[in-house]
């Protein structure tokens, strides 16, 4: 009887790796990733005071050289054991790191104020999506805290069963 190849993979998910990832799912990958990077690219472009408009193929070429530029970098990266919880020390390789912090710290916050640049024709104020983002930002940490309390076991004021 053989065994599921990801069955002695420690961590959450037993799925497959990026870097063991079959064509297929690199290329959905890379797709989805295209999604996200576009309406970021203009936003980023719209922060720093450059118009998008008439531009959007060269972004829309941009955010595919980027995806697949992530995508590639990610896949070709050699096996590594992902740790089972964190700890303080980062063990991930550097490009994952820098990945994580591209995607995570400049594309994503951007994502939305994109996607309000791209739904209108005329000039967008940012501040109104700055707002969205920052509302979007307090819920998501408040969760984060609330799951956090959660897994620590402490009680929160309010709470049933809190003394």
């Amino acid at each position: 009887m053989t065994r599921d190849r990801n069955e002695s993979r420690p961590g959450r998910g037993a799925g497959t790796p990026v870097e063991e990832a079959p064509l297929w799912v690199l290329a959905i990958l890379g797709a989805v990733l295209t999604l996200v990077c576009f309406p970021a690219l203009v936003g980023i472009a719209e922060v720093c005071g450059f118009s998008t408009f008439g531009h959007r193929r060269d972004f829309a070429l941009g955010a595919a050289a980027l995806a697949l530029l992530l995508v590639a970098g990610l896949a070709l990266q050699k096996p590594w054991r992902r740790p089972e919880r964190p700890g303080p020390f980062d063990a991930r390789p550097p490009f994952v790191r820098f990945s994580t912090w591209l995607v995570a710290t400049l594309l994503f916050p951007n994502v939305l104020y994109g996607i309000v640049v791209l739904s209108h024709d005329g000039p967008v104020d940012p501040h109104a999506a700055y707002a969205i983002g920052l509302i979007f930002s307090a819920i998501q940490g408040v969760y984060a805290l609330a799951d956090r309390w959660r897994r620590r076991g402490v009680s929160k004021p309010g709470m049933p069963g809190a003394d």
